[in-house]
């Protein structure tokens, strides 16, 4: 929980290459937390923001794809950020 909570807020503070590492981390160490599909989402966020549109539109895929309660977040920013 504390590496996604200082990834929301490096986020906050627009430090996304810090919240970068802090979800990145989240997910290599515990990869099967409660917290992992938020912390892919919040991941593809920065991803977005720091100009990788591929890679954040894969993560945002994958997070869709897992039926968890943050799917419907992920979607909708896919449909804003990536209309088709």
């Amino acid at each position: 929980n504390a590496h996604y909570w200082l990834g929301e807020i490096a986020m906050q503070q627009k430090d996304f290459d810090k919240a970068q590492t802090w979800f990145e981390t989240l997910l290599q160490i515990f990869p099967a937390h409660s917290k992992a599909d938020d912390a892919k989402f919040k991941l593809a966020q920065v991803y977005f923001e720091k100009g990788d549109k591929t890679q954040a539109k894969t993560l945002l895929e994958s997070v869709v794809e897992s039926n968890k309660s943050v799917a419907e977040l992920a979607k909708n920013y896919l449909d804003k950020h990536f209309p088709e």
